[in-house]
């Protein structure tokens, strides 16, 4: 999934049986096309019908189903007629379909960036006999018990190796890997298992302090089959398509920059697994949020401050029900500023606006409430310290955001940024481990020694 590649073959919109000579182009950073010689389509303008459902090929790598293409170029010329290039926003390898209905699967299987090295599974070596130029793994693969996601997934988590050649002599080095193998207790379309993926991926995110991404990703169902011999197998489906989480500079991270280590979790996994997924349903605006930090290196210092300050207004948003004013009292109040404007205009209309949200805390009340609430008076030296960090995010946030050129002064710069931002990223950190089932001492710990790592 992660690998990019280019391949001919031919051909044929899925309501078709037209087959046409083409290249598909396949770069997990950039996009998926696809250059054909001619059209998808009988309009001799390709633009002005310039969606399409579903596409299948046949190529030297097997088949293939292509989903959502759209209209991006054309060119034409005496001696080539016209090639029409299209955008496609998912690849099916292994597979022809005539509907995207038809993309239901009962089974997935995924490995992520960082997850062997968050699971540190126990090391396999290989042996070498040289005199019969022989080899074999020492060790043995490993295979969790199953976890129950959600009430109907079965999750497995398999630890194995594979022997990979050394340049070209006889020596051979062990890659390990962990694998993820998803079974549903009926059919999902494709897309909900992506979901279900997605939440996974950005829990090893949050857990590893480096941007995760898919590396592997297959569907398997027994619609999908396929004859070896006298039996059967169920096709293992490829997918591939561009996502924001990959970034070609992440790195694998060793234990000692994990923020959230699997030893942690090691006891309780399946119950943290599962509150996890209960967490991201509601918070995946914040986590996202706080997760971008990870996705590229070159974010400037006030793009992470204002990533950061979202996060925690948008978790305290999604968690709490905190007024300024009664609800009773606060309807008093609009109703008689909205008397004003007793006639429908432009006037009545700016006024409601302005109202909609004003009963809100603020974010100087949204963070005196989370440290409060979560007994987060360890992350600062004294009453003092929290009160400089609360004014100082404030005005920061505020100088970013609306531009008050009086309050320059007040915000944070340099080392004082950094310091601010790793302490809001820190408060949203100890808020979401408090959800989940990690001992106390231990996730306070985690934060404290997190300020160093972010």
């Amino acid at each position: 999934m992660i690998n990019k590649f280019e391949i001919e073959g031919k051909w044929s919109n899925a309501t078709k049986n037209d087959w046409i000579h083409g290249k598909l182009t396949f770069d997990p950073e950039t996009r998926i096309s696809i250059s054909i010689f001619g059209s998808f389509t009988e309009d001799p303008i390709p633009f002005r019908h310039h969606k399409i459902d579903l596409v299948v090929g046949k190529t030297p790598m097997g088949v293939f189903t292509l989903v959502d293409l759209d209209y991006r170029s054309f060119k034409s010329s005496r001696n080539f007629g016209t090639i029409t290039t299209y955008n496609v926003t998912f690849i099916f390898k292994g597979i022809q379909v005539q509907s995207k209905d038809d993309l239901i699967f009962r089974e997935a299987s995924f490995s992520t960036f960082n997850l062997e090295p968050w699971f540190n599974p126990p090391n396999m070596k290989i042996e070498h006999n040289f005199e019969d130029w022989s080899f074999k793994i020492e060790g043995r693969s490993t295979s969790m018990d199953d976890i129950i996601l959600n009430g109907d997934i079965t999750c497995n988590i398999y630890h194995d190796a594979s022997l990979k050649p050394e340049n070209d002599s006889n020596r051979h080095i062990v890659e390990q890997f962990t694998e993820l193998n998803l079974s549903y207790v009926s059919k999902e379309n494709w897309l909900r298992i992506w979901e279900d993926i997605k939440c996974f991926v950005t829990f090893i995110s949050f857990c590893t302090n480096e941007q995760s991404y898919p590396t592997k990703f297959e569907l398997k169902d027994n619609a999908f089959i396929e004859k070896i011999g006298s039996s059967t197998r169920n096709i293992p489906v490829e997918v591939y398509f561009p996502t924001t989480f990959f970034h070609s500079g992440s790195i694998h991270n060793n234990i000692m920059d994990h923020i959230i280590p699997y030893s942690i979790v090691e006891e309780n996994f399946d119950v943290v697994l599962n509150e996890w997924f209960g967490l991201y349903k509601t918070f995946h605006i914040p986590i996202n949020l706080i997760n971008s930090r990870l996705k590229s290196k070159r974010h400037f210092t006030e793009n992470r401050f204002l990533d950061a300050a979202h996060a925690v207004e948008v978790f305290h948003r999604l968690e709490s029900d905190m007024n300024k004013f009664s609800i009773e009292y606060f309807e008093k109040l609009k109703n008689a500023a909205m008397d004003a404007f007793p006639e429908p205009n432009n006037d009545r209309d700016w006024m409601e606006q302005l109202l909609r949200y004003a009963n809100e805390p603020n974010l100087r009340q949204r963070l005196k409430d989370l440290i409060n609430r979560y007994e987060l008076d360890f992350l600062f030296e004294d009453n003092k310290a929290k009160k400089n960090f609360i004014n100082m995010a404030i005005n920061t946030r505020n100088y970013f955001t609306h531009y008050d050129s009086s309050i320059k002064p007040l915000k944070a710069s340099g080392p004082e940024l950094i310091y601010t931002t790793r302490l809001l990223s820190a408060i949203l950190y100890a808020c979401i481990t408090a959800k989940l089932s990690i001992d106390r001492s231990k996730s306070r710990r985690i934060i404290q020694e997190m300020m160093e790592r972010l």
